[in-house]
Formats: C-alpha cells, sequence, structure tokens
C-alpha cells in the first residue's frame, strides 16, 4: 500500500506518521503541500497532526488553501481513503470532506492526555483490525476539540429520512430545506410551536396526549384549546368536535396520532374530514408521528400525505420509539421550507446540533434495521394481544388499542381518581402506572399501562393487577 504523507509548513508529526506506517510494512510518500498532484498509485492520505500554518484564530482555517489539497479532495471525492490526525481531522473539516465545525474545548485549555474510546462500529476500512467493544488509548493534544456537525443534522442523515418517509408515508421532502434533525421529537415540538405563534394564537390540542404541547405552546404566548377525546370514539379526534373548536383565532391543529396514552389511531377514512376542516380554515397542522412503526391494525397515514396537506403539514417523527433508541435524543421535523428555515434558527442558538455519534447510529438503523423493526412490532403484538385478553378477563373496560405501545384501561368503577389508583396499586402490589391524568383531564378515570415489558414481566404484572382489582371490588 502506498501512503501519501502531507507536509505542511510548522508540521511536527509527519516523520512520526511516516515512520509508524513504516513499520506496518507500507511504503510512505511525504508529499509538500505546494504539491498539486498526489504520487500515482496512492491508497491512502493522510493529514499528519501538528501544523500551525499561521491558523493562530482558526485551526487548519489557512492550510486548507494548499494546492495539495485540491488533490486529496479530488482523491477523496472519487474514493478514496483518507486519515486526518488531529490537525489533520481540522483540516478534514475545513475542507468540508468532514460536516461541521470544531470549537474551542469546553474549559478553553489545551488539553494532553492519554483518552480511552471504545470501537462499537467495526464496519469500516479504519476500525475493521479491532474488535467490537475493544478499549483504544488514544494520546491526545488539542486546543480545538470540541466536533459539531451542521445545524440541521448531517446531510446523510436527512437524506435517509427523506428517503424513509417517501416508503413510508408516500411524502417527498427535500433534505435540504424541509428537514431538520432535532434533539428528540420534543425539541421539535417547542421549537416548531415557537417559530409559528404570535402571541394570542389558539393551538388545539386533542387529549389525553402527550404532556409537552400544552406547556410549549404557552411558553410560545400561544392559546391552548382542549379538544377532549371521548373512549366511545377509541379516542380518536372527530370532524365533529374539531368544527366546534375552531375559532378566527384557531391557527395550529396538533395531531398526535398513534396517540400516547391510549394507544390510539387515524385510518385514512377518519384523516380525510379533518383535513377538509383544516383546509377550510387555513390552518397548520403539527403531526407528532413519533409512534408510526407501531401501528397493529393497518399501516400508518399521515394526514401531511392527503391532498393539499403536504404544504400545512409539519411531520414530527424519531428515533426513540420505532428503533428502539430511547435516550439517543434524536428526532427530526419536516415540513414547508420557510417554517423549517425559522425553526433552525432557534436551534442553532439553542441546542446548535443534535448529538453526532446518535446522528450516525440512526443513518445505520435506517439502511438496515427494518426487518428487527419488524421483529419488534410483532413483539409488541403479541404482547398488546394478550393484555386485551387479560384486561378482558378482569372486567376492566377497555377498548383495543391499534398503535404505540399503551393500553388505556377505565378504572371508573372503584370512585377513586386514576392517580389515587395508581399509589395504591404501587403501594400495595408494587407495580407502577401511570394515572391517565398525567395526560390532561379527559385521561382521569383511566390508566396508562405500557407493554414495552417483556411476557414474562407483563404475566407477573398482571397477576398483581388482577389481585389488586378484586381486592378493591371486595371492599365495595
Amino acid at each position: 500500500m502506498l501512503v501519501a504523507v502531507a507536509v505542511f509548513p510548522g508540521t511536527n508529526c509527519e516523520i512520526d506518521t511516516k515512520y509508524a506506517f513504516e513499520k506496518l510494512g507500507q511504503e510512505v510518500v511525504l508529499v509538500f503541500h505546494k504539491e498539486e498532484k498526489l504520487p500515482e498509485g496512492t491508497d491512502l492520505v493522510v493529514l499528519p497532526g501538528g501544523f500551525s500554518y499561521g491558523d493562530y484564530l482558526r485551526s487548519a482555517a489557512i492550510a486548507k488553501f494548499s494546492p495539495i489539497m485540491k488533490a486529496v479532495i479530488e482523491f477523496a471525492n472519487n474514493g478514496g481513503k483518507v486519515l486526518g490526525i488531529c490537525n489533520g481531522f481540522q483540516m478534514l473539516v475545513e475542507a468540508r470532506l468532514l460536516p461541521g465545525a470544531m470549537k474551542r474545548n469546553e474549559n478553553v485549555h489545551f488539553i494532553s492526555q492519554f483518552h480511552h474510546l471504545k470501537v462499537i462500529n467495526n464496519d469500516n476500512t479504519f476500525l475493521n483490525k479491532c474488535s467490537i467493544g475493544e478499549l483504544l488509548n488514544i494520546p491526545i493534544a488539542h486546543g480545538e476539540g470540541s466536533y459539531y456537525i451542521d445545524n440541521a443534522g448531517l446531510k446523510e442523515l436527512r437524506e435517509e429520512i427523506c428517503s424513509y418517509l417517501e416508503r413510508k408515508i408516500g411524502v417527498s421532502y427535500d433534505p435540504m430545506q424541509e428537514t431538520m434533525v432535532t434533539v428528540g421529537g420534543s425539541e421539535a415540538i417547542d421549537v416548531a410551536l415557537r417559530c409559528m405563534l404570535d402571541p394570542g394564537d389558539e393551538v388545539l390540542i386533542p387529549q389525553p396526549s402527550y404532556v409537552s404541547y400544552l406547556p410549549c405552546t404557552i411558553m410560545a404566548d400561544g392559546v391552548p384549546v382542549i379538544i377532549p377525546l371521548q373512549y366511545e370514539n377509541e379516542f380518536k379526534l372527530t370532524v365533529e368536535d374539531l368544527k366546534k373548536a375552531v375559532t378566527p383565532k384557531t391557527k395550529v391543529l396538533v395531531m398526535p396520532f398513534p396517540n400516547n396514552p391510549t394507544g390510539s389511531i387515524m385510518t385514512k377514512e377518519d384523516l380525510e374530514p379533518i383535513a377538509e376542516v383544516v383546509k377550510r380554515h387555513d390552518l397548520y397542522v403539527l403531526s407528532d408521528e413519533i409512534y408510526s412503526e407501531l401501528t397493529y391494525k393497518t399501516e400508518h397515514v399521515s394526514i401531511s400525505s392527503l391532498p393539499g396537506m403536504k404544504e400545512r403539514t409539519l411531520v414530527i417523527n424519531g428515533f426513540s420509539k420505532g428503533f428502539a433508541m430511547t435516550g439517543w435524543r434524536l428526532g427530526y421535523i419536516c415540513g414547508p421550507s420557510v417554517i423549517i428555515e425559522q425553526m433552525l434558527k432557534i436551534h442553532q442558538f439553542a441546542i446548535m446540533c443534535a448529538p453526532t455519534n446518535s446522528q450516525y447510529a440512526a443513518i445505520e438503523g435506517l439502511r438496515h434495521c427494518e426487518d428487527e423493526v419488524q421483529q419488534m412490532r410483532n413483539a409488541y403484538n403479541q404482547r398488546r394481544r394478550y393484555l386485551v385478553n387479560e384486561f378482558a378477563k378482569m372486567k376492566l373496560e377497555c377498548f383495543e388499542p391499534f398503535g404505540a405501545f399503551y393500553i388505556f384501561p377505565s378504572i371508573k368503577e372503584f370512585g377513586m381518581t386514576s392517580e389515587e389508583f395508581a399509589m395504591r396499586f404501587l403501594e400495595e402490589e408494587k407495580v407502577a402506572v401511570v394515572p391517565g391524568s398525567a395526560f390532561g383531564e379527559s385521561g382521569e378515570g383511566f390508566l396508562r399501562v405500557s407493554y414495552a415489558y417483556s411476557l414474562e414481566d407483563l404475566k407477573e404484572a398482571i397477576g398483581r393487577l388482577s389481585r389488586f382489582v378484586e381486592r378493591l371490588r371486595s371492599q365495595k
């Protein structure tokens, strides 16, 4: 293998790099920065660390203009391998061979020490000799060690998101103008409302639903208008209830389906009359589709896919539910470019960017994990059917949910609040459930039961719930 090591004014590590590769049995050529071509047959280009090149304000900002860099960029764009070490990595960023930017270390001090890195993926040229889980003891020496990718998210990830949405919901988005990667779906909700609302604008929020919609509306100076969802309608939003709630001040309708906490879904037939009302009153829709991968009756349908709805809908989704990436804090939002552009302004100052490692993991998930998602969906469906059957045996009133991983039984027969029921159940049987009232007043009298646990754990929990219910009934 022929290794070309670039030499810049001020470089002090090119000889070390040459020595290391020669010890590995490779042919090494030092290439001065004023050269315009790489040696014929180059297999790997290395940008070594240690140079300054007068980059007193920002590392590698001047070095990127060296003649050799044009050849390096061309080499990389044609599929060639390039290794950037220390300042060499910063050069890759400055030359836009890597997305993002470098910032000063958080403590503003130069850091020189060994650092342990864990190998989590060895499916690449540079790490294929390492084992998954192997710890590498790597020396670091830098003043700019904080790496941030593009504010809107990795271009590669945004492209994969758009490809995914086109496959799943049949809607095409521009990855560069209509897509932004966020820190979970929650950030997308918050920033979208902050961008879209003027003081006094009304936001229609069906409840029970996720807890963030109401406070985020208030913090954006909007006015939340609650639409209570009814058990009799399987907690779906009906066009009749929507019409009653719309006023001249209404600006945004939140569509929280598949629904947390009820497990309710909206079919195409359910959505079509809703869409007509939205268009008639010139509203925007904030469609939270974080559970879109977890539907069991029919395929998920996004309201954005209906005629005339893409241009007035913001689709929120993420990776915590469908891809089991809870804690990776990664979501995204797609919608009209004029809104996404304004959202990005808030995002880049408040957040800067979503976690870089999470974004690379999400790319892998979107490309290669559809089979695993299907397996997870099948497992959830099995648990869902089990719980529906068990609640029927207990004679606890409960409609059959077809989305998310929750079931929402009624406990109204016991004459206590959902919080009182949940607390007693926790204290007496050591099982935690969430009171329905946590998701709005219309959730009172219900419990949110999650089946995101093993079947064995669910059987144990159901046994304890059955015992608890029998005890309560005997005390009436």
